[in-house]
């Protein structure tokens, strides 16, 4: 990822996502080859994921606006920009938030 001039901030979340998520398949495989039925275990996995994503609905969209802010790069740290009447200059870009001063 280093080599495709990932932004830094997001290579430790991808590389957590994805370890979280072939750890789930192997144990969904490893499952699978000893006899237990994974059909009713992967439908139980879905309901809960979407339980939390409605749960978590406002959440998760403002961490998903960060992350394309971050890989689209629309605006960078220094950039003056005007969002909702106010104008501001980027200090900081963050997974969850931007930071803006205001003048």
């Amino acid at each position: 990822m280093e080599r495709t001039k990932v932004d830094t901030t997001l290579i430790p979340f991808i590389s957590s996502l994805v370890g979280w998520i072939l750890k789930i398949l192997l144990f969904i495989s490893v499952a699978s080859m000893i006899g237990i039925a994974t059909t009713s275990f992967i439908a139980v996995l879905g309901a809960a994921g979407l339980a939390i994503g409605l749960a978590l609905q406002g959440s998760l969209a403002n961490f998903v606006g960060g992350v394309l802010i971050m890989i689209f790069k629309p605006y960078k740290v220094g950039d003056l920009i005007e969002s909702q009447g106010h104008l501001g200059v980027v200090k900081e870009v963050q997974i969850f938030n931007y930071h803006t001063h205001f003048t």
